[in-house]
């Protein structure tokens, strides 16, 4: 199994770091977990969040754009499509299966 899940740390009003969290889970019940790395977000966009919307919603609105949540998503807006979405979640993907590729050093 194996389960990705975005997430807010709010350091303070004006300062928001957007991360994910990525588990994985086996039959057996060995557990692998990583995090994404982290990115501040625009002043604006944490004041739309402010008002209850969720982070793709604040994005389109901000930035104007349809679905972002399926396209690039808030990394992919950010660097203007240098990191997307799916690039945001390889690494932390791959580090989150180090116990499954190294089952001698995760009993």
């Amino acid at each position: 199994f194996l389960g990705l899940e975005g997430g807010l740390i709010w350091n303070s009003e004006t300062e928001v770091e957007a991360m994910a969290w990525i588990i994985v889970l086996n039959a057996s019940g060995k557990l692998g977990k990583s995090r994404t790395a982290g990115f501040y977000l625009p002043l604006e966009t944490i004041n739309l969040l402010k008002t209850g919307l969720e982070l793709g919603h604040a994005d389109e609105l901000f930035h104007g754009l349809e679905n972002s949540k399926q396209g690039l998503g808030t990394t992919g807006i950010l660097t203007h499509g240098v990191i997307d979405r799916k690039n945001y979640y390889t690494q932390s993907v791959i580090l989150a299966c180090i116990p499954f590729t190294n089952p001698e050093l995760y009993t």
